[in-house]
């Protein structure tokens, strides 16, 4: 009979019930503690080892000469994070756990620079965005228009996602104009430039002329 794990006594602060549509990744990590939706606040475990087993267990290895964009690296380490409770500087210090080879050597040649996952993450995506994929992206945010019929909400999720992904980082305010820009004319006409202040506020506008 296999032994059974001992569940870990420390919890997070909220339950991840909210999170049941990630089965896959939450099946992965009850497994691994016993069934329990409730898992170990990271930066409360003194030793880091159980920090550093839970990111070993995601799976996910970068080292700059395979398959995987830096996007879609980011994208499923900062999603594995939020699952298990990992603050912002928790997983800058495991990061080194997630990279081989020469984004291994990269990091570490130069971490001393970072202070802030926000800071690694603007600096890995200059380094590993190659260069076409950057322009497919501006190509992608230059013809991307609401289409007929097309919900606001739409297509001012996929221009935002677009746009998060440029490097360097597009000012906010040069963001807005061009998604608003690309809106449909009708909405245009509707919507007063001068009131959008945020992605959000622009879907909050847009909805409001859906409903009319």
């Amino acid at each position: 009979m296999r032994e059974r794990r001992e569940r870990p006594t420390l919890r997070l602060s909220r339950t991840l019930g909210a999170s049941r549509a990630n089965s896959g990744r939450a099946d992965r990590v009850r497994e691994e503690y016993g069934g329990a939706w409730d898992f170990p606040r990271a930066e409360a475990l003194g030793s880091g080892r159980l920090v550093d087993q839970i990111v070993r267990g995601w799976r996910i290895s970068f080292s700059g000469d395979d398959d995987m964009t830096a996007d879609e690296f980011l994208n499923r380490v900062e999603e594995e994070s939020a699952l298990v409770g990992l603050t912002d500087r928790e997983l800058l210090c495991v990061i080194p756990a997630l990279l081989s080879d020469l984004a291994l050597d990269w990091y570490r040649l130069r971490r001393h620079k970072w202070r802030t996952w926000a800071e690694f993450r603007t600096a890995f995506r200059a380094r590993y965005s190659s260069y076409e994929t950057q322009e497919r992206l501006r190509e992608l945010v230059r013809t991307r228009t609401q289409g007929i019929d097309e919900k606001a909400e739409r297509y001012l999720l996929q221009m935002e996602s677009l746009l998060a992904k440029l490097v360097p980082p597009v000012p906010m305010a040069e963001q807005l104009s061009i998604a608003y820009a690309n809106l449909r004319p009708e909405y245009q006409r509707e919507i007063d430039p001068r009131e959008v202040t945020s992605f959000d506020k622009l879907t909050e506008l847009g909805r409001q002329r859906e409903r009319t």
